[in-house]
């Protein structure tokens, strides 16, 4: 049997003599989302450094929010403001340098810090600051949604297409389940910002919304792992652009 390659990311089996093939599937996240979207399998060089661009994504993504936590405190609502814009900033630079690109979402996100920071504090107000994670979340809901109309391929499948076979229906059910998420996470965060006050928002917005994200996520690829198609031939790529289009979700 002939060893498969690899081919940006997705393991592509190569047929022997006797015309067999041997084929297994790797999603291949630069984020976290890798932790739970991907089937586990032996590890190959490119593997081993694509679990290395991805610990480095995660770091970029979640150490603004953690040096966020730890200033808030500290010093309060606006040094942490301060320090989450030059962080956010600082992280969406590296990924230009790394990857010598910027996709949509890293840079709709750090303009919407630089903006809702920068109001929170030339106003000296954090409700621009609790405002910015709703309109995020209502801007990916509704593109999620668009990406289900007309005969534009769902965003989940551009994502998880290499590791999942599912109908087209149940790939735009998948696609509108975490536009409703989203829509239920931007009420949820005007409810806890505004409902129980600056302290309580702040906490869960590092931590609470993290976990319920990573918990959505997991028991929704569960269900759909039970709704998979018997494995066909096909070679289908995650696209870069859907990728960072859900990379930086736990983080905005």
């Amino acid at each position: 049997m002939k060893q498969g390659h690899l081919s940006e990311g997705v393991f592509r089996g190569n047929a022997d003599e006797t015309g067999s093939e041997e084929k297994s599937f790797h999603n291949p996240f630069h984020s976290w989302e890798g932790l739970f979207f991907c089937r586990a399998g032996k590890l190959t060089n490119d593997e081993g450094q694509e679990r290395v661009d991805a610990a480095v994504d995660v770091l970029t993504d979640f150490l603004p929010l953690l040096v966020f936590f730890g200033l808030y405190l500290k010093f309060g609502i606006y040094v942490a403001t301060r320090g989450l814009i030059v962080l956010t900033v600082l992280g969406a630079g590296l990924k230009w340098v790394r990857h010598r690109r910027l996709d949509p979402l890293p840079l709709f996100t750090t303009a919407a810090v630089v903006i809702g920071g920068g109001l929170t504090l030339y106003f000296h107000d954090p409700r621009f600051l609790i405002w910015k994670p709703t309109l995020l979340y209502l801007a990916m809901a509704a593109f999620f949604v668009w990406t289900t109309t007309g005969d534009r391929e769902p965003l989940l499948r551009k994502v998880l297409g290499s590791s999942m076979r599912l109908s087209n229906a149940d790939w735009k059910s998948a696609t509108r389940t975490y536009a409703g998420f989203f829509v239920f996470a931007a009420v949820l965060n005007l409810a806890v910002g505004f409902g129980f006050g600056l302290d309580i928002w702040v906490r869960f917005k590092v931590f609470g919304f993290t976990a319920l994200m990573m918990l959505f996520s997991v028991a929704h690829t569960l269900y759909l792992n039970g709704r998979q198609l018997p494995e066909v031939k096909t070679d289908l790529r995650p696209d870069a652009e859907a990728q960072a289009a859900l990379s930086e979700i736990a983080t905005v």
